[in-house]
């Protein structure tokens, strides 16, 4: 029997929406990188880390920018996502909680 996904809270009724246009950047950034085999966990974690990079170049804190992504699933899921639940960030030898 497949497992039964739990969907968070939509109060804006979005979300489908949401999770398509992030379905859609991943598949351009995997067309465009040639990751053609790759499963949307390895795609997910090598744009995280590009945008680290283009942060660096930006000269943007990506951490901030993160916490401020959490803010908006936060508020877009009702605070019943799951996904920023527990994140922990190392920073040489500092762990922060966001």
């Amino acid at each position: 029997m497949p497992k039964k996904i739990r969907i968070p809270q939509d109060p804006d009724q979005k979300n489908s929406d949401r999770a398509e246009w992030a379905r859609e950047a991943l598949d351009t950034f995997r067309r465009i990188t040639h990751m053609g085999g790759e499963d949307y966990p390895e795609v997910l974690t090598d744009l995280l880390a590009d945008l680290g990079h283009f942060a660096d170049r930006e000269n943007l804190k990506f951490r901030d920018c993160l916490r401020r992504a959490q803010g908006h699933y936060d508020e877009e899921t009702g605070t019943d996502g799951k996904q920023f639940k527990r994140i922990v960030v190392f920073h040489k030898k500092i762990s922060l909680r966001f």
